[in-house]
């Protein structure tokens, strides 16, 4: 089908300003619809999942290339379009009014790609709002942080086609487009004149037949078509400009939804990291202070693993202390005397061994 419509435009027997006759069949009777062409092109689009302004250049660049090839083929219609193409531009070369200006099109499949990028991180952000009060607080800052990520490179490419769509307005209209138009309004005629008349009918006669083979009859339709196409190119171009401006709004206010999820997120539990810390570091006679620290003899592994034991056993001492507390008193008479050997054997010993007695 869109072959057809390609083939049909370049040949001139199709144009954008004349509707396209479709058959139908209504009740069982045939009927036939006028369809506006812009229209048309759409619903061969949507049915072969291409794009209406990469089907616009497919058919300039069809255009091009047969004018090309029949300005190789027909000396006559080569004379007749340098001679109008001079008048018009001056000094110039014909092979020029059939190049493509626009080399490098906009790359609608990667436009595509983007924009299921957004849908799948739009989906993404919707998750993460469900799993507020579910995941951990660090796990959901890392998800919604890559998220982040991939809606800021989006913007980033979203702009990128924004700027090429822009760059490519420019490149719609053919190279000497002024001569393109005043070729559409001229007669059959004057594409089929010899340059020097010749009486032989035989040569009549030949130049007729070979010029038929190579320009066809509507000729002049086709060089209309190469006009009105920018326009239909230019109204996709302007509609896609827009689509890409929604999608950057909607990315943008995506991102600052990531933003604000990143703000209710809970503090972590560093406090709480920094407090065993605390503990492990005063076990084993390290303090905040960082002189003191500094000053400190090396610590053995020895000495962390028991520290680390006994505040794993103070929740289990705890129990015993309270239990063992009656007997404590019954005894304080005994321990009164205790400490008094005890003094006598710390003076005896010069300070370096104590010993406990309950007897």
């Amino acid at each position: 089908m869109i072959r057809n419509l390609i083939d049909n435009v370049a040949k001139g027997e199709w144009s954008p300003h004349q509707p396209i006759q479709q058959s139908v069949y209504i009740d069982s009777e045939p009927q036939i619809r006028m369809t506006p062409f812009d229209k048309y092109v759409s619903q061969c689009c949507q049915k072969e999942q291409v794009d209406p302004l990469s089907v616009y250049h497919l058919m300039q660049r069809k255009i091009y290339g047969d004018m090309a090839d029949r300005a190789n083929r027909s000396k006559i219609f080569r004379s007749n379009i340098h001679q109008l193409l001079c008048d018009w531009e001056g000094n110039c070369e014909i092979t020029d009014m059939f190049e493509d200006p626009l080399q490098t099109p906009f790359d609608y499949q990667s436009y595509q790609s983007d924009k299921q990028r957004v849908d799948s991180l739009k989906k993404q952000i919707h998750e993460h709002e469900g799993l507020m009060n579910e995941m951990s607080s660090q796990k959901l800052k890392e998800g919604l942080v890559n998220t982040r990520e991939g809606c800021v490179d989006c913007m980033d490419r979203m702009k990128n086609h924004q700027d090429k769509l822009a760059t490519d307005m420019d490149s719609y209209e053919p190279n000497y487009a002024d001569t393109w138009g005043n070729l559409a309004m001229k007669d059959d005629s004057f594409y089929r004149h010899t340059v020097k008349d010749n009486s032989d009918p035989r040569y009549q006669e030949f130049a007729k037949r070979q010029i038929d083979r190579v320009i066809p009859p509507n000729i002049q339709k086709v060089f209309m078509n190469a006009s009105l196409l920018p326009i239909l190119m230019k109204k996709e171009n302007r509609k896609l400009s827009r689509e890409i401006a929604e999608l950057y709004g909607s990315i943008h206010e995506d991102v600052k939804k990531i933003d604000y999820l990143l703000d209710k997120l809970p503090e972590t539990t560093e406090e709480s990291k920094k407090s065993l810390l605390s503990q492990l570091l005063s076990g084993i006679g390290l303090g905040d202070d960082s002189e003191e620290t500094a000053e400190s003899p090396p610590i053995s592994s020895t000495d962390v693993a028991n520290t680390v034991q006994d505040i794993m056993d103070k929740t289990d001492d705890s129990d015993d202390e309270d239990d063992d507390s009656g007997d404590e008193d019954d005894d304080s008479g005994d321990e009164d005397d205790s400490g008094d050997e005890d003094d006598d054997s710390g003076q005896e010993g010069g300070g370096g061994t104590f010993e406990l007695s309950f007897f």
